[in-house]
């Protein structure tokens, strides 16, 4: 790996802890622990995003089934979903993971998710409709 690929990835990494720090600590949002709410989150939505650590623009399609397909990279990521407890668990060909959701106050279409235990994070925008 250049220099240059390491400081970018590194620069990103601190951009996303920055990030996870202030919306954790940020009065503008709200967690989301219901299981009830978490499901009608994924059920028959669509998420726009850029990806993780990678940056990568990405689109989610979930449905209500507990099924739904990422793509990123031109690449087509079939998963499933369940909500268990205060946290959605995702799986899919790669990892199994599980995380725990914040929503902006003022915009509830934004939506801060974080992985746990690893705490890795992401932001995307959530529409009704797949």
């Amino acid at each position: 790996m250049k220099k240059r690929d390491v400081a970018i990835a590194a620069g990103a990494l601190a951009s996303m802890i920055s990030m996870a720090a202030l919306a954790q600590s940020s009065k503008d949002w709200v967690d989301i622990k219901n299981p009830s709410e978490l499901r009608a989150l994924y059920s028959n939505k669509t998420f726009t995003g850029k990806g993780g650590l990678s940056g990568i623009p990405f689109v989610g399609y979930y449905r209500a089934d507990g099924r739904g397909v990422v793509i990123m990279n031109d690449q087509r990521i079939p998963r499933t979903w369940t909500v268990k407890g205060d946290e959605v668990c995702i799986t899919d060909p790669a990892a199994t993971n599980f995380f725990r959701f914040q929503r902006n106050r003022r915009h509830h279409n934004e939506i801060f998710a974080r992985q746990t235990p690893d705490h890795w994070a992401v932001f995307f925008t959530v529409k009704d409709g797949i």
